[in-house]
């Protein structure tokens, strides 16, 4: 089992699989970030859900899914960035095990 990712302020992302590019939109937001998902052997980038937000981040932190804090999570337009947390610090994270590349709020 890999293990997540912080993605430093500045750094790209690791690569997407398939031909997927990472994306910035200003009409889609997520919560739970961005999961890249293979369907009949095509790439497509679907919205993250609180399960694998959950499983990511307990796997991260090392404790129970049901322990997550969902006030944590921040929304993000895409791939490519975060949105900020108003006083805290935004985090942005990959799971390599599940493809999904999402967002946390922190305190500074």
């Amino acid at each position: 089992m890999a293990q997540v990712i912080l993605i430093g302020e500045g750094e790209e992302a690791p690569a997407p699989p398939g031909d997927l590019k990472h994306f910035k939109s200003k009409d889609t937001l997520s919560k739970f970030g961005y999961k890249a998902e293979e369907i009949d052997n095509t790439w497509f980038w679907i919205a993250g859900t609180e399960e694998y937000f959950r499983s990511s981040e307990a796997k991260r932190l090392n404790i129970d899914p049901a322990e997550v804090d969902l006030a944590n999570g921040c929304f993000s337009p895409g791939t490519s960035n975060c949105i900020p947390c108003g006083h805290k610090r935004c985090e942005r994270y990959h799971d390599p095990d599940t493809n999904l590349y999402y967002c946390v709020c922190r305190w500074p």
